[in-house]
């Protein structure tokens, strides 16, 4: 997914899940 860009560079988005990714994990514990 992270080579599909569509409204922006494909690095935001990666840097986007990699945070959304990392919210989640702290939200379980």
């Amino acid at each position: 997914m992270c080579h599909i860009s569509i409204n922006g560079p494909a690095h935001i988005s990666c840097q986007s899940r990699r945070s959304y990714s990392v919210l989640l994990t702290q939200a379980v514990k």
